[in-house]
């Protein structure tokens, strides 16, 4: 499976202090939602890494560590306010995401966009014949090498080994989720999963060669879990020695269900009534930056958008 140089280029680290030291807590990465004319860019990653940092870091702040176009990079801080989180009344989606104000062309940040149209939702899953032992990738955060001079995800891989059906248990809970056998660590939440559609198609157990028009590769979910396993027995009760062996099953949140967070956020609420609003609108009020100005009701009362960054 060979991944291009483009999917590690849309990752970025998240970042908070501790005892007055800057360090990394996790992955996260951009996302070009489509709405035509215009795509918007958010920032996708693991609840928990957010939740975590916030509840446990020196401040309470959250960071994005970016590169830029000089060879170097840049601190982002992303106010408390400005991550959008899902609504747990119903279910436990371990997702959030934040608005990118800036455009990668307007900038000096060097990044590169996802696009949802990348999205193995679940139309794309059953039409390209998704599923068991597909290969997958992930790019991501390892923390004994994750650049000093600029940031350097590394790529694992894997194959699915469990298509979402019940509920997963995680240490957040009970979780829609793929299973992929690879060996996660915890800087990787957060990081956007791949696949890869295959070479072959299973047709009444013949094995047919797919038709080389399409994509090969998919924007599958968001990395969230892993499971961890003692190694042996600790000689003493409690002993904090025991060493801990990874068990090699990743936990993946479907894009799916990431998109709907999008979507049934205030954000994802005023993108639509902007797009609606565009459609009708010729698009005048641009900015030095590229922002368009257009002023949005939100459905909550006395609350409009804020400048939202497009990517024309």
């Amino acid at each position: 499976m060979l991944i291009p140089p483009a999917y590690r280029d849309c990752v970025c680290f998240v970042y908070a202090t501790f005892r007055e030291e800057s360090k990394p807590v996790g992955t996260a990465f951009f996302l070009c939602i489509s709405k035509p004319p215009v795509r918007w860019i958010v920032v996708v990653t693991a609840l928990h890494v957010v939740a975590n940092a916030q509840r446990d870091s020196d401040d309470g702040k959250t960071f994005l560590r970016v590169n830029t176009k000089d060879g170097g990079y840049r601190h982002v801080e992303v106010a408390a306010d400005k991550w959008f989180k899902p609504d747990m009344s119903e279910e436990i989606i371990d997702i959030a995401f934040c608005q990118w104000e800036t455009l990668p062309g307007s900038s000096d940040f060097d990044f590169l966009c996802v696009g949802t149209e990348l999205a193995a939702t679940s139309e794309v899953i059953t039409e390209e014949e998704i599923g068991l032992g597909n290969d997958v990738a992930f790019a991501g955060l390892f923390v004994r090498h994750h650049g000093k001079r600029r940031n350097e995800p590394i790529v694992r891989f894997g194959n699915i080994c469990a298509m979402p059906a019940e509920p997963v248990s995680t240490a957040v809970g009970d979780v829609e989720a793929y299973l992929v056998e690879s060996r996660s660590v915890g800087g990787l939440s957060g990081s956007p999963v791949f696949v890869d559609v295959g070479l072959l198609r299973n047709v009444g157990n013949v094995r047919t060669y797919r038709h080389c028009e399409g994509r090969t590769l998919y924007l599958l979910g968001v990395v969230n879990a892993h499971w961890n396993a003692p190694a042996g027995s600790p000689a003493v009760e409690g002993d904090l020695t025991t060493e801990m062996v990874n068990m090699g099953i990743a936990v993946v949140t479907p894009i799916d269900r990431v998109l709907d967070v999008i979507a049934r956020s205030s954000y994802g609420r005023a993108i639509d009534a902007l797009t609606e609003k565009a459609m009708r609108t010729p698009l005048r009020a641009v900015d030095e930056q590229g922002r368009v100005h257009i002023e949005v009701r939100l459905d909550e009362p006395d609350e409009t958008t804020e400048d939202l960054a497009p990517a024309l």
